[in-house]
């Protein structure tokens, strides 16, 4: 069974393209998915090991969501900051 990502991973990359964003570093950017839903998240490689003891959550960058019509793409303010 494929995951979300690689279910979408046409209209991720088309998505990607169209907006000026990094497919490599989407792909390298941790996720939180379920079967309608995808997060794409940013953690300072730096402070990696630091992540779960701070309690801040990893900041979403990307939401990827499965509608009945079609996949949205909901994009955070910083988006470009960090996956251009």
């Amino acid at each position: 069974m494929k995951n979300f990502f690689m279910e979408h991973i046409d209209k991720i990359f088309e998505y990607c393209n169209h907006n000026g964003l990094s497919i490599e570093k989407i792909r390298k950017s941790p996720k939180c998915y379920s079967h309608d839903t995808m997060y794409i998240q940013y953690v300072d490689d730096s402070k990696m090991g630091e992540v779960l003891r701070d309690n801040k959550p990893a900041k979403v960058l990307l939401i990827i969501r499965k509608t009945n019509e079609g996949i949205m793409f909901e994009p955070s303010e910083d988006i470009r900051e960090y996956l251009s």
